[in-house]
């Protein structure tokens, strides 16, 4: 939630997805899940699905407020410019010659970068920021 530079990472292509499922993130370390349904997709009806962490009061109170901190501390914003920052990064040292076989800009870019395993050891180099 937030993390790609875009609230949802579907945001990023030419789609939207009919049923969605968001947890984890949701209540900042409270357990909470809940299911995103669109318009088209209105296939629930009440008791339909249950949950054990989702629906109470403390629960959503708290999705709400981690919702609303979010928003008013800019935390999408600041993921979409340390993602930026983080390509722009890997692209330089690539650039310089270190080990990188595989470096992706986008929506968690992160985990697709792969350090180059150096054929004298099964083990990838240390990653070091300056």
């Amino acid at each position: 939630m937030g993390r790609t530079g875009r609230w949802w990472a579907y945001q990023h292509e030419d789609a939207a997805p009919d049923i969605m499922t968001v947890a984890k993130a949701l209540g900042g370390g409270v357990p909470i899940g809940a299911i995103l349904a669109a318009p088209r997709a209105d296939v629930f009806e009440p008791g339909d699905h249950g949950s054990t962490f989702g629906g109470g009061p403390l629960a959503c109170a708290a999705a709400v407020a981690v919702m609303q901190a979010v928003e008013s501390e800019g935390l999408v914003e600041h993921a979409a410019e340390v993602g930026d920052y983080l390509a722009e990064s890997l692209s330089a040292l690539a650039d310089r010659g270190a080990p990188i076989a595989g470096c992706a800009a986008g929506p968690d870019a992160g985990d697709r970068a792969e350090p180059r395993r150096s054929p004298a050891t099964s083990s990838p180099p240390r990653w070091t920021r300056d």
